[in-house]
Parts: structure tokens; sequence; C-alpha cells
């Protein structure tokens, strides 16, 4: 898992750095960049867990991941304006707000996608079906 995070951190980042020397005006890559920056301080949180989780905690961190989209798609929003420095803004008041509205889209997003996360990791050999309610992973229940 801790690889899968730092290959998801790497990936994020040039994306980041690439979408910050462009001159692109829209929505849709800052807040897909967004949603990748949540998602990557979603596997590094689960990274960092030891032992197994439970499918709960998946859809609970996917929901906090969702939340973090709006605030996070703001502060690059700003630093963008605030790196190029146009005396016209990259972007206007009125799409952040629309970014800002777009808060409980994102929220049902984060939860879908951790609902998801938690399927993939139960059926994942080794992954919460091998375990006890300790995290203790038991051979003869591997799939």
């Amino acid at each position: 898992m801790r690889s899968l995070s730092r290959f998801a951190w790497i990936a994020v980042g040039l994306a980041a750095f690439v979408w910050l020397a462009l001159e692109d005006r829209g929505l849709m890559a800052v807040q897909l960049l967004a949603a990748g920056l949540a998602g990557c301080g979603l596997l590094t949180a689960r990274a960092r867990r030891p032992g197994g989780v439970r499918g709960r905690w998946w859809v609970v961190g996917g929901v906090a991941a969702g939340a973090l989209v709006g605030p996070v798609a703001v502060l690059l929003i700003l630093l963008k304006t605030g790196a190029h420095a146009h005396p016209e803004p990259d972007f206007t008041v009125a799409e952040v707000e629309t970014v800002v509205a777009r808060f409980p889209l994102w929220l049902l997003v984060g939860g879908i996608a951790g609902g998801g996360a938690a399927l993939l990791e139960r059926s994942y050999p080794g992954g919460e079906a091998a375990q006890d309610r300790r995290g203790t992973i038991h051979p003869e229940k591997r799939a």
C-alpha cells in the first residue's frame, strides 16, 4: 500500500506542476487535481494504519476526502492566480463559487469511491476477509 501511495503522490505532483505551468482556465482540471490530492491523502492514511481496516473506514475516509476537494480546489485556484499575477485573474469569483457549490457532489463521489475501495480491498487476498477484528491475518482464510 505504501508504494501505491508514493506512486500516487508522484503522479499527482507531476500533474500539479504541469497544470500550474499551463494557461488553463478550466475548472475541470483544478477539481480533478484537488480530487487527486485528496485521494493521495486517503491512500497515505490507509498505508499508515497498522493492521487492517474495516469497510466503514474506507467509506468515512472517502467522504472526508470528498469534503476536502472543494477547499483544496479553492487553494489551488488562489495559488495559480497568485503565481501567474496577471492583471486579470485566471479564475473569476463566479468560478470559485461554482467550485464551492459542488461540495455535496464531491461528498457523494468520495463516499462511492470509498465504498469501492472497501470492496476492492476486501476481495484482495490478505484483505479484510482474511483478517479478524484485531487485524491479525489468518492464512487459512486467504482466498
